[in-house]
């Protein structure tokens, strides 16, 4: 960001934004990293302004020169592993989920008119500040000027989180119906797609593979996360960086080990729902394999 302004991308403000990328499961890494900051950054002549953290996790430092209060140099921790394919920073206004590419695709330049200082840049930075301000990024705007196209990137932060899991295979009339009932729930659905390699373990063959059951769940208009389930010892983990207050599964499951061993894990409720009677992933393989021998 700072970068850009000095390009002129964003005239006019004069704190400077640096991106860290950390992996949500190193919690501890995220705290020694803000440690080693605050000291690097006092000894240079900045004083701490600001920490903010969210359910224990740092999310951002600003700091300020002692001699220069104008300009404020802020530094954002996003996290890997919460959310597929992106990076995700949140307050309690909301959070920002950052595209993958945004981060891997970067080049490191000098900064204007400091050849020695080399920085790490998205490329093209063009794209970037599209995805963080918005089509009307080259307009110059304060920040109390920006409106909710400017900000369209800050997603409100759920206040009641549903997760389920499944494999989700031929997806049906069933499956439809358990996750509406999930989604009633709360405000916020998130659904695990069982991987192909899991299947595989778990002696399930499905007809469709992980990508193509994934995109069944993505279409719905009331999921609003999907995830490939790629470990079965997971749920806590995943209770953990979604914040789920509710467990949803199909009451063929009920009282399992597998799924009552989180029970209250982080005050999670976990709720069997009944399934559709009459209808199945496993019926529907077996009436197209049948269709596929023909009479």
């Amino acid at each position: 960001m700072g970068f850009a302004r000095e390009l002129n991308f964003l005239p006019g403000d004069t704190d400077v934004d640096v991106r860290i990328g950390l992996e949500f499961t190193n919690n501890r890494a995220a705290f020694d990293a803000v440690v080693v900051l605050v000291r690097l950054f006092a000894q240079n002549g900045f004083r701490l302004m600001r920490e903010t953290y969210l359910d224990g996790r740092p999310m951002q430092t600003a700091f300020a020169h002692r001699e220069n209060d104008n300009t404020i140099f802020d530094i954002y921790y996003f996290y890997s592993g919460v959310s597929e394919g992106r990076y995700v920073n949140a307050n309690d206004f909301g959070y920002r989920r950052k595209p993958r590419h945004l981060i891997d695709n970067k080049k490191s330049l000098s900064w204007p008119g400091y050849a020695t200082l080399k920085v790490n840049v998205p490329q093209p930075v063009e794209d970037y500040l599209a995805w963080r301000f918005g089509p009307e990024w080259r307009t110059p705007k304060k920040n109390w000027e920006l409106g909710p196209v400017d900000n369209a990137c800050i997603e409100p932060l759920p206040q009641v989180t549903v997760l389920t899991y499944g494999t989700w295979d031929l997806f049906h009339q069933g499956h439809l119906r358990l996750l509406e009932r999930a989604a009633a729930l709360g405000d916020h659905l998130v659904v695990g797609v069982v991987s192909d390699e899991l299947c595989a373990i778990k002696g399930k063959q499905p007809s469709q593979d992980e990508a193509t059951r994934a995109a069944a769940i993505h279409a719905l208009p009331f999921v609003r996360e999907v995830f490939i389930q790629r470990m079965l010892d997971q749920k806590e983990f995943d209770i953990e960086r979604f914040g789920a207050a509710h467990l949803v599964v199909g009451d063929d499951w009920i009282n399992h080990p597998r799924f009552e061993q989180v029970r209250d894990y982080r005050g999670v409720e976990l709720h069997y729902l009944p399934r559709t009677p009459g209808i199945s992933s496993t019926s529907l393989r077996a009436e197209l394999t049948a269709g596929s021998r023909g009479p």
